[in-house]
């Protein structure tokens, strides 16, 4: 590679959680597909901008590491708590390049409103993206975009997904709470597709 030549990478946003270890199986399965010669970027940020970010610590530090080791990525990266939407994929699309690949697993489910809103700031970060510097990439993917729960967990399945890797709570980043709204439709969609999530002992240990 010539010397200044923009490095072209596949990148995960992750913020541990099950749409983004579902995304990771996606990109493995992927890059065993195509037999992509890209390296891999891990980037631990918030995904859901509409609600209150987590914290990226603990046991849900722990499975953005183990979704990092999933894929193989040459490094993994953490963005400051509570960065903007415009800042975090500001940063992927300048680790992704020009030619790389991009995997954010937002999730919008039937939520016309947010699926709206997500799609404009997208376009409009790309769009200044291909201003600046010329390029119309990287190239976007949002496989969770319009998937429930159900939908994630069925894939998740069919990907034999490593569950003990997804993080279902938004209460805690320790131990799951069992009671807050995630924790309970993850629950549910688990059960209704015949998969048990298996909580192991990972860090307690801060950032």
């Amino acid at each position: 590679m010539a010397e200044g030549s923009p490095m072209n990478r596949i990148v995960l946003l992750t913020d541990g959680g099950i749409e983004s270890l579902v995304t990771a199986s996606l990109i493995l399965k992927d890059v065993q597909r195509t037999s992509s010669t890209l390296d891999r970027f891990t980037l631990g940020c918030q995904i859901d901008h509409s609600n209150e970010c987590p914290e990226l610590v603990s046991s849900r530090k722990s499975c953005i590491e183990a979704q990092s080791n999933l894929i193989d990525s040459e490094a993994t990266e953490f963005m400051p708590r509570n960065a903007s939407l415009i800042s975090v994929l500001a940063r992927a699309i300048e680790h992704a390049g020009p030619k790389g690949r991009l995997y954010w697993p937002v999730r919008c489910g039937t939520e016309v409103h947010l699926l709206q809103k997500t799609m404009d700031a997208v376009t409009a970060l790309i769009r200044l993206n291909t201003i600046i510097t010329g390029s119309p990439g990287p190239e976007l993917i949002l496989p969770m975009i319009d998937l429930d729960h159900e939908q994630v967990t069925e894939l998740a399945g069919e990907l034999d997904a490593p569950l003990q890797s997804g993080w279902p709570c938004r209460s805690s980043s320790v131990s799951p709470c069992t009671s807050c709204a995630s924790c309970m439709a993850w629950d549910s969609a688990l059960t209704a597709s015949g998969l048990i999530l298996v909580r192991t002992e990972m860090s307690r240990e801060g950032p």
